[in-house]
């Protein structure tokens, strides 16, 4: 069934509903922005801006590409299209307590059983359409992330599962984080919660197959 025209509206302009977005978009109808070179202009902490762009990219507003370590943004072109139907997920655990693997293991247990909705695990990055990360991203894990990201066909998706893949959570400020997922990685979906529930996670899959 298709949306009603208000509710599309009303969620547009929610989606646009926040000062730091704005800003965001403003700068990107100018030309590529990394994100670094964001930071100063929208005024706001690196894990905020991350979170913001998560917002954006769900929205379908803006697109990220990779070169080197350095993540760029701009408005998407006529070409960009969604993803439908199943997805492949390659898991990655950047540095978790091991709470969220738990609650991915029920997700995809007997109980929610995840892959009825089109969703499933698979061993390598690169038969996967997605990454479904946890834990704030140690130093010693940043590289591999960016190189399993690397390894995902086009187009990349990013699902960051929890708190921790959030924002570093409790782990926020340690000696040995490098940061959240979306400071090594672009993120397009975030999962909140510490950790989230087997039936969050379901939602937020259910989100990306429509299923």
């Amino acid at each position: 069934m298709t949306r009603p025209l208000y509710q599309a509206k009303a969620d547009f302009f929610k989606t646009l509903g926040h000062p730091a977005r704005i800003r965001v978009l403003e700068l990107l109808s100018e030309r590529e922005h990394a994100v670094g070179e964001m930071l100063p202009e929208v005024g706001v902490e690196a894990t905020s801006l991350s979170q913001q762009l998560a917002v954006l990219r769900r929205a379908g507003l803006v697109v990220s590409r990779k070169e080197g370590s350095t993540v760029y943004y701009t408005p998407p072109g006529p070409n960009v299209k969604g993803r439908s139907g199943s997805i492949q997920l390659r898991h990655v655990d950047a540095g978790s307590c091991n709470g969220c693997e738990i609650e991915i293991g029920s997700a995809f247990g007997p109980v929610y059983d995840g892959e009825r909705y089109g969703a499933r695990l698979v061993a390598s990055p690169r038969h996967a359409d997605a990454l479904l990360v946890t834990g704030p991203v140690t130093r010693n894990m940043a590289e591999p992330l960016r190189r399993t990201f690397e390894a995902l066909p086009e187009p990349r998706i990013v699902v960051a599962v929890g708190d921790c893949a959030r924002n570093c959570g409790e782990f926020a400020g340690a000696y040995g984080v490098e940061g959240p997922v979306g400071a090594v990685v672009p993120v397009d979906v975030e999962v909140p919660g510490c950790p989230p529930e087997p039936a969050a996670i379901i939602a937020a899959l259910r989100g990306l197959t429509g299923r």
